[in-house]
């Protein structure tokens, strides 16, 4: 018997790459993997010219208008997507869904933090994602999202039950896919155990300042400070970068997987400062790669990385005076890294893309 195909919205593929666009990109690949057809599920991916041909070996693929530019990719969704996806059920990961769409429809919204973090986005951002989300809301789409604390978070803004939202959670397991760039680190001057990582786009919630007032209290610890991240996301409220990333911290910009494996691997630790997050990846990343993680407490986060964080507050008015603690105490013990590192290996098995792409699967047969 013939399966009707469960589109996909492809808009992300046009999209640098940061959290959300990575999130997407990993799914996709793990739903390949999982015989989805035996489960009575054919995907369609759906996509605009401009980017380059997806290769999957179960997933359909279907190449349909123009959807680049600044605001490219909305017009595509509202225009060509929606057209395409009339009867049918479209599946959309990236936050954003075509408006008066009449099919069966899945939006996966990975936070609250429009509503959460307003100061992190310009106007005109948080507008037009307040209102397609309480859209989505009213209008029977199946909402789904990446945690129990952004199931929480959603309901309150979206005032939605609970009930109503499905967390279908992340993986981490990519950052292996490919293995480490050995050159990067003598490139650039850094040193294996020698520096400290900081992984985080330029927005005000991710609380990287804080690790600049920090460095400045540190007298006895020696080690680099370096950060990487992704500075021009259009929805940011944009300034320099060093306006996020201080001058006592080194930026190192956008690097690629392999990169960014290599510099997990051989940081002491990585540091997390964010304020707020959906879910919270690079811990789970840094994680698979072995490297300790000293992390503000807040409940995503907590969720993700359990007993295997080193834990700070970072809403304390001397949260950098923690925080300058808990640096100078493992730069002076290792043991206590290993230690993390290990619970950080048996965290990890919680959280695949296998058992992701699993979850969405379940969500849509329900």
């Amino acid at each position: 018997m013939k399966i009707s195909p469960t589109l996909i919205n492809g808009r992300f593929l046009t999209q640098q790459i940061s959290g959300v666009q990575r999130y997407c990109r990993e799914i996709l690949i793990a739903l390949d993997h999982c015989n989805t057809i035996e489960q009575g599920i054919q995907f369609k991916l759906i996509y605009p010219e401009g980017v380059s041909n997806p290769n999957f070996k179960t997933i359909d693929v279907d190449r349909l208008g123009r959807g680049g530019g600044k605001f490219g990719g909305y017009l595509w969704e509202n225009t060509t997507l929606l057209k395409n996806s009339v009867g049918k059920t479209l599946v959309n990961l990236g936050n954003t869904a075509p408006i008066r769409i009449k099919s069966k429809s899945y939006v996966l919204i990975h936070d609250a933090s429009v509503v959460d973090v307003p100061e992190s986005y310009s106007i005109a951002f948080r507008i037009y994602y307040r209102l397609q989300q309480t859209y989505f809301a009213k209008s029977g789409f199946k909402i789904l999202t990446v945690s129990t604390f952004s199931v929480a978070r959603l309901s309150k803004a979206l005032r939605i039950a609970p009930s109503e939202i499905t967390n279908i959670s992340a993986g981490g397991d990519h950052i292996l896919r490919t293995p480490a760039c050995d050159q990067f680190l003598p490139a650039n001057g850094l040193k294996p155990q020698e520096y400290f990582l900081i992984v985080g786009a330029a927005a005000k919630h991710k609380n990287i300042a804080l690790v600049e007032k920090t460095i400045r209290t540190l007298k006895s610890v020696k080690s680099q400070f370096v950060a990487t991240g992704c500075i021009s996301r259009l929805e940011f409220t944009t300034r320099p970068s060093s306006e996020f990333y201080g001058t006592s911290i080194r930026f190192l910009g956008q690097v690629t997987e392999p990169q960014l494996r290599a510099l997990y691997e051989n940081a002491v630790a990585l540091i997390f400062p964010s304020k707020y997050e959906g879910f919270g990846l690079p811990p789970l990343e840094a994680m698979y790669c072995g490297c300790p993680v000293i992390a503000n407490r807040i409940p995503s986060v907590v969720e993700t990385v359990g007993d295997a964080g080193y834990w700070f507050d970072g809403d304390l008015p001397d949260a950098e005076i923690q925080l300058a603690a808990i640096i100078d105490r493992v730069s002076k013990n290792r043991a206590m890294l290993n230690e993390l590192r290990t619970r950080g290996y048996r965290r990890i098995k919680n959280f695949t893309w296998a058992r992701t792409a699993q979850n969405l699967i379940d969500a849509i047969k329900k």
